[in-house]
């Protein structure tokens, strides 16, 4: 039985992986992960978030807020965002409905 189980997830999986949602996701991520603005961007942005939990400081908080300003200003980031929240969306209705699945079967 397990198995079967294995080999059903795969399937699932299989299925994400070849969705337009996702197959979109990756082609935008690559395009994401070779410009070199955003990787700068999200770099500082990691940096000063990094320096905030150590340091709380208003100036750093500023200028956290205009690099996340400019970041977000990149039309290539906002589709990215877009459809990454659409493959999580995706993935959280397959996980919801894999644990209704296992629900009415426990209930059962």
């Amino acid at each position: 039985m397990n198995n079967e189980i294995t080999k059903e997830i795969d399937n699932i999986i299989d299925n994400i992986k070849k969705s337009d949602i996702y197959l979109d996701y990756i082609k935008i991520l690559d395009k994401v992960n070779n410009t070199d603005e955003i990787k700068e961007l999200t770099k500082e942005i990691k940096k000063i978030n990094k320096q905030l939990v150590l340091t709380p400081s208003t100036k750093l908080e500023k200028e956290l807020k205009e690099k996340e300003d400019k970041l977000n200003n990149i039309p290539l980031y906002l589709d990215y965002k877009d459809k990454l929240n659409e493959l999580n969306n995706l993935l959280l209705v397959v996980k919801n409905k894999i644990d209704n699945y296992i629900k009415e079967i426990l209930i059962k």
